[in-house]
């Protein structure tokens, strides 16, 4: 046998061995999921749209800003991050076999197919229509989508469309198609059901396409549609306040259920048919008589909106949740409360049931899921990571935490080497732009769109001194005055002799601030729009700053001189940042790149690409709102509207090991570091260390003069 053959397979077997078993469901680090390329780590999951468990009950789907994370729906480790999507993904659905998953997102074109198990995509079905809804047949084997006027019926096997059924013609007097909001199978997979805008629901032969039945009776909007277990019987939810049932068979209407005086965002039949629950935007939940449309109980919940209504498998506990943070679970035949779980800090947008009962799924409007046990009471598993955009991120001192800024108004302190969150500060009113720490890292700065800028004790998260546009007292605080930037601040940052504070604002300028006396040192003007961010240099010397205008400027500190300008960013420039060498300048735009430009030339030096785009979307671009390097230089981090990434910027910096080896220090390994080495072979190494010791492990040897050996002309 060739050994060298023999040598590779044995290396090589364990890493295909240990990919396949990745791919069918092993957890895995999550930091490392499916990274971009040049990517280390991420930190954090992106925000949380849709919940869905697979019907076998082994996997729980999350759609979100970066795709659609799996977890196991037991231990609630994560197993795979599909991605692909231009845009959040806000659907997501398992076939009733559990093989196959479809995503759909907010650009609204297109759905993906993919196999669970491996994670690979199957198919991409492509439609020229805003995509508003989807849903699997019973037989595995045909996907629904709802759109501006039609439903799509898809081959799950080929990604081909089978059939499209035209539901609403083209209104010749608005000049626009009604979207469909909602589909839905019947249990046997004959019948689909479709409701949306024109407030009809309609009946469709699955085989053939044909309208069956057109259900006229509400007057708005249809957000959800429901079958009973035994396909008989057809509900259907309006923002007009009313739930109607519906005959499938015949199409004839049964009845209508009133005294939902508001929106009915969510019903749910019970397991045997009999009883349907309506959650409304008046707190409560109703429990409906199927057969008779009779109202059979009012259960008044704590929340004020109630989002999301669900049904144990055995019928027994119907769960809710809403704006009001809490969950609560009922006696589905009395009405009682049961347990009120109080742990979530945001309102509840969904609640669902695992397939085998015993299990309940929460999510909230931060993006914090929760696994609890049906039968304690008590949390399983919490999901964290999935946040917001994030509007700003800053290194330690040390380099070990990650501060970061964002949408849902917190600013959060991860451990760098594990991706884990060590701190939650909630402060803040509005969105925080920027994060800063100081040069002997114990102080922490942020800036806010409430106007205000704190700085907060870095050990303890407590609140040291804030900055704002208001001279009210503050209690033992007086904060010094910034009626000078009206309105937003977009950036704050120290000077490294921790003396300066810059910040930018909405009308333009850049002001540098004696942190000392809080008083105005400068006002540089230059930028024809907003400027969002500006960022001193290692030596103090130059500042850096980039704005709307999407350029970026680069001012003399002392005289408030412009000394460069740097271009090639096509859109926004939202964050600019020195590494600490001084040597490059880093860039995140509105554009989605990240960008590496020298300092003396002014040149472009690298892109990173790797932050999700969402061109086309309901909601503006991804964007790269703030870029940070690590303390030595070798890492970027990056925050967007999707998540943290943490970059490789190792090969723009000198590596200290090769640095080493130039023992004599003067700018070359050459033969006078081998005589250097040579001639202290075998001597004792002081405690502070000894050049000649160039693998520091303590003793000077031939080991010592081998590597200086090999780097001998570098």
């Amino acid at each position: 046998m060739n050994i060298r053959y023999f040598l590779s397979m044995m290396v090589l077997f364990p890493i295909v061995t240990l990919t396949f078993f990745l791919q069918n469901g092993v957890a895995q680090d999550y930091t490392q999921i499916r990274l971009p390329h040049d990517a280390k780590a991420r930190l954090g999951k992106g925000t949380v749209y849709e919940i869905a468990y697979s019907p076998d009950g082994t996997r729980l789907a999350v759609g979100g800003s970066l795709g659609a994370w799996i977890y196991d729906a037991q231990s609630g480790d994560e197993l795979d991050l599909l991605i692909g999507h231009r845009d959040v993904v806000s659907d997501v659905s398992f076939s009733p076999d559990s093989q196959t998953l479809a995503s759909s997102d907010f650009s609204g074109s297109t759905v993906r197919l993919w196999n669970v198990n491996t994670g690979t995509l199957k198919h991409i079905l492509s439609y020229n229509e805003y995509i508003a809804c989807i849903a699997f047949g019973p037989d595995n084997q045909t996907l629904a989508t709802g759109s501006r006027g039609a439903i799509g019926l898809w081959d799950v096997n080929t990604g081909k469309l089978k059939e499209t059924i035209n539901t609403v013609p083209l209104d010749t007097i608005a000049g626009y198609l009604d979207n469909i909001y909602s589909v839905s199978f019947s249990p046997d997979g004959q019948t689909l059901a479709s409701g949306g805008e024109d407030g009809i629901v309609r009946l469709w032969d699955v085989h053939t396409g044909t309208l069956k039945h057109t259900l006229i009776g509400h007057s708005d909007t249809i957000h959800d549609i429901s079958f009973s277990p035994d396909g008989q019987t057809l509900a259907s939810g309006s923002t007009d306040g009313t739930i109607y049932l519906w005959d499938v068979e015949t199409g004839a209407f049964k009845r209508t259920i009133t005294g939902e005086w508001f929106y009915v965002y969510s019903v749910a039949f019970s397991l045997d048919g009999h009883t349907l629950a309506s959650g409304a935007s008046d707190s409560n939940i109703r429990l409906w008589d199927v057969n008779t449309g009779m109202l059979k109980r009012t259960i008044v919940g704590q929340s004020p909106y109630v989002y999301s209504v669900s049904f144990s498998p055995d019928g027994q506990t119907l769960a809710s949740g809403g704006w009001g943070n809490t969950i609560e679970l009922w006696n589905a035949n009395t009405g009682t409360l049961k347990k009120a779980l109080t742990e979530h800090s945001h309102e509840v947008h969904d609640v669902l049931f695992s397939p085998d009962g015993q299990t309940l799924a929460s999510g909230e409007r931060d993006g914090t899921i929760r696994l609890w046990d049906v039968n304690t009471f008590l949390p399983k598993q919490t999901l964290t990571g999935h946040r917001g955009s994030v509007y700003s991120v800053a290194f330690s001192l040390d380099g070990q935490t990650l501060a970061s800024g964002g949408a849902d108004n917190t600013i959060r302190l991860w451990d760098v080497n594990t991706g884990m969150l060590k701190r939650t500060i909630i402060e803040h009113s509005s969105y925080v732009h920027s994060v800063s720490f100081s040069s002997d890292g114990q102080t922490l700065a942020s800036g806010s769109w409430d106007n205000t800028i704190r700085l907060w004790d870095v050990d303890t998260g407590e609140f040291k001194r804030g900055l704002t546009n208001s001279d009210v007292d503050t209690g033992p605080f007086k904060p010094a005055s910034l009626t000078y930037h009206g309105s937003r601040v977009y950036d704050v940052s120290f000077s490294p002799d921790g003396q300066t504070l810059v910040n930018s604002g909405w009308d333009n300028t850049i002001r540098l601030w004696d942190v000392n006396t809080g008083t105005l040192k400068r006002t540089i003007i230059g930028h024809s729009e907003h400027v969002f961010s500006a960022s001193f240099s290692p030596d103090g010397q130059t500042l850096a700053s980039g704005g709307r205008d999407d350029t970026i400027y680069l001012w003399d500190v002392e005289t408030g001189t412009l000394k460069q300008t740097l271009t090639g960013h096509s859109d926004d420039v939202y964050n600019v940042v020195f590494s600490p060498d001084g040597q490059t300048l880093a860039s995140g735009s509105e554009d989605d790149t990240i960008r590496l430009w020298d300092v003396g030339t002014g040149t472009l030096k690298y892109i990173f690409i790797g932050h999700q785009d969402s061109v086309g979307g309901i909601f503006p671009p991804t964007n790269v709102f703030s870029v940070a390097f690590s303390p030595d230089g070798r890492t970027l981090a990056s925050g967007g509207r999707d998540t943290i990434f943490m970059w490789d910027t190792s090969i723009f910096v000198p590596n200290p090991e090769e640095l080493t080896l130039d023992v004599n220090a003067d700018g070359v390994v050459n033969i006078q570091d081998l005589v250097h080495v040579a001639a202290r072979i075998g001597q004792d190494v002081p405690v502070e260390g000894d050049p000649a010791d160039v693998n520091g492990d303590g003793v000077i040897n031939i080991q010592d003069l081998v590597q200086v050996a090999g780097a001998v002309g570098d």
